[in-house]
């Protein structure tokens, strides 16, 4: 039952405040809410669904292990002594540095120069956080889109900057809507591809298009790819920074969380322009120094040795998306559309509950644990976000009947 209270009203909660806190609460943390889907995943611990085992469906936690190339090369680093269990450069390790800088060239079309432009962060999380930190003063505006994933905002917020939420029109972004929003207070731009809620994969027309409105503005878009390799039916993740001219005005962020099974490795990284680098690299050397020596000379082996671990991935991604797709056509209240890319169906639900209190019901009726689709923006109100990362294709079934089973009894 706490957690169940936590969850419904996550969205309202702010940090610090209460009789046993005898310090005022920081301004910058007035504005900034509980993590959303942290406080989904996390309260399971303590909490069952009478006798039926809770199913946790809230974040995009791979449920396959890490690739077996990628433990071993750990294995063999932390047998040689004091090599990779000390600090390692404050930018990352050379050797990883040089896979992040072919795998974007030959991959993703945009060469960086690994000892200027790159910078290994601890995940994307701290990518994000640093570049953020590293380009808005207080009172900048920062465009997000609505919806998207819980962070961007309060990562705004912390860096005394103000979101600004630009709403998807039918889950395609809407450039006329994005140039309404710039003002001269508008500072970047931060976005994911694949778009976390909806799924949507943006297109090379729809790319351009931000390209364009970078350049006249003079605005930074940071660009969160870490679903990049979950995109389906043919199509193709693009990155912003591989087209013509956008490359100086991008901050591209990615990691090994997702498509190589390493959420708590905390490996990630950032690409862009020196000058905005080396301001990040100060704001990191003295947040963590650099990140875990032993985890990185793992990492630095993912991308040219463990490829088929990706497209096994992928391919299983793909059949739970196609069985959750059909399962949940027979759903009454809920209405949804089939992602184009990520691990999540972001479903409307014909409730007149807000997404909190909704969210916290399913889970106590049914152990269905979602995230609130609140959280994801205001346009994500009665919405709730399912993620098949850990949804076997044999539990499909399973899960979209108790979720059934959960609707019938709150919305009927």
């Amino acid at each position: 039952m706490v957690w169940y209270t936590i969850l419904a009203h996550a969205n309202e909660m702010l940090v610090g405040e209460g009789a046993l806190n005898p310090l005022p609460l920081p301004t910058r943390l007035r504005s900034v809410r509980p993590k959303a889907t942290n406080t989904a995943a996390e309260g399971p611990a303590s909490f069952e669904s009478g006798a039926r085992e809770v199913l946790s469906l809230a974040t995009a936690r791979p449920d396959l292990d890490t690739p077996a190339v990628v433990k071993a090369a750990v294995i063999a680093a932390i047998q040689v002594p004091h090599t990779y269990m000390t600090y390692t450069p404050s930018r990352g390790l050379p050797e990883l540095r040089e896979a992040v800088a072919q795998k974007l060239c030959t991959r993703n079309g945009v060469r960086y120069e690994p000892g200027t432009e790159l910078l290994v962060t601890a995940g994307t999380h701290e990518a994000l956080y640093v570049g953020l930190q590293a380009v808005v003063e207080p009172g900048d505006e920062v465009l997000v889109l609505d919806p998207s994933w819980v962070a961007y905002s309060g990562m705004i917020s912390l860096a005394g900057g103000v979101p600004r939420m630009v709403a998807l029109r039918e889950n395609r972004l809407d450039i006329d809507e994005l140039k309404r929003a710039i003002t001269p207070r508008t500072r970047a731009f931060v976005f994911n591809n694949p778009n976390n809620p909806t799924g949507t994969v943006f297109t090379r027309e729809e790319l351009a298009a931000v390209a364009d409105l970078l350049e006249k503005h003079d605005i930074l878009a940071i660009v969160d790819e870490i679903y990049e390799e979950f995109v389906y039916d043919g199509r193709q993740h693009i990155s912003l920074a591989a087209l013509p001219g956008a490359r100086e005005r991008v901050l591209l962020i990615n990691g090994y969380s997702k498509a190589y099974a390493m959420t708590g490795w905390r490996v990630g990284y950032a690409a862009g322009p020196s000058w905005l680098i080396d301001r990040m690299l100060i704001i990191h050397q003295h947040l963590i120094s650099s990140p875990c020596a032993f985890a990185q000379k793992g990492a630095s082996v993912a991308y040219s040795e463990a490829s088929d671990h990706v497209r096994s991935m992928v391919a299983m991604y793909d059949r739970r998306r196609l069985l959750l797709n059909e399962a949940l056509a027979r759903v009454p209240w809920v209405r949804h559309s089939l992602p184009e890319g990520a691990c999540f169906y972001f479903l409307r639900v014909d409730s007149a509950l807000d997404s909190s209190t909704l969210a916290g019901m399913i889970a106590g009726r049914a152990g269905i644990v979602l995230t609130p689709g609140g959280a994801f923006g205001p346009s994500g109100e009665h919405h709730l976000r399912l993620s098949f990362a850990a949804l076997p294709e044999a539990r499909v079934g399973e899960a979209v009947d108790r979720l059934a089973a959960a609707l019938e009894a709150i919305v009927k």
